[in-house]
């Protein structure tokens, strides 16, 4: 029985997710706090976008066969 490598972690990709985490952290609660500005409503929406489709590739990466 041939062993195989263990599947590597795309950490690059963990570490994009941790910090669109963050930034959707803080931006949420300034919004949930009501002290957020149109800029702040926009950072929201890109961020969690962003967080998203990070978190996409991340899982994809990691079931990825072949990987």
């Amino acid at each position: 029985m041939p062993k195989t490598a263990p599947p590597r972690l795309p950490v690059a990709q963990l570490a994009y997710l941790a910090v669109f985490g963050v930034f959707v952290f803080i931006y949420l609660r300034r919004v949930l706090n009501g002290t957020a500005t149109d800029l702040d409503w926009i950072t929201l929406g890109v961020a969690t976008v962003l967080l998203l489709v990070t978190a996409y590739r991340v899982l994809i990466a990691l079931t990825k066969p072949g990987a």
